[in-house]
């Protein structure tokens, strides 16, 4: 596990996301060194954002309520101050402030995993680029929908204290609690190492 210069365990946003979804998943993947295998579901999901790249190109931004801005595919991010990465599925440069866009292949709403995932760009893209983030938005090209996500101040603090938790499990390994929610755990690749759920 590697450490940043500040001495905290490098983290992605994707263990943040994984995390809130359970907080076991960092675990089993960092400490246990167990590697998630490609679902038909994630495949699916990339060829879907490879039309929607391809098609985003030539759009306007009035589905973002936006006048205008610059496009950055697949940005990657970090944060010195996090020791956090990961890889914006698109940004929206404005002349003022910068906008993460996630895409997700999915006729569902929006959760909470995926509101941290665009406070954690809000981090990265703020200091990248000097500018305010306090929007964010998830697109669903399978719906053709727009789902605005604020990013308040709380909502970067439920991301501080998650990376908090994670590097502390991680630290001192200790298995975190199982997710609250069971029905995750039917078709979870990490159930067979969960002897307290199954």
């Amino acid at each position: 596990m590697k450490k940043s210069e500040k001495g905290m365990l490098e983290l992605k946003v994707t263990d943040l996301k994984q995390f809130i979804y359970c907080s076991r998943i960092p675990y089993y993947q960092h400490f246990m060194s167990v590697t998630s295998k490609s679902t038909y579901k994630m495949e699916a999901g990339k060829d879907v954002e490879i039309d929607w790249v391809a098609l985003e190109w030539r759009r306007t931004f009035s589905k973002y309520s936006l006048d205008d801005g610059h496009r950055h595919f697949s940005l990657r991010l970090s944060s010195r101050k996090l020791a956090l990465s990961g890889i914006a599925d698109m940004v929206i440069e404005g002349k003022d402030k910068v906008y993460p866009v996630d895409c997700k292949a999915s006729f569902a709403g929006v959760f909470d995993n995926q509101k941290m995932q665009l406070a954690a760009y809000a981090f990265m893209l703020e200091e990248r680029f000097g500018k305010p983030c306090d929007l964010g938005f998830i697109y669903f090209p399978l719906k053709k929908e727009v789902a605005e996500v604020v990013i308040t101040g709380e909502l970067k603090r439920k991301v501080v204290a998650s990376l908090e938790q994670i590097r502390h499990s991680l630290d001192n390994e200790i298995l975190p609690p199982a997710t609250e929610t069971s029905t995750r755990c039917a078709e979870c690749e990490y159930r067979n190492f969960c002897g307290d759920v199954f």
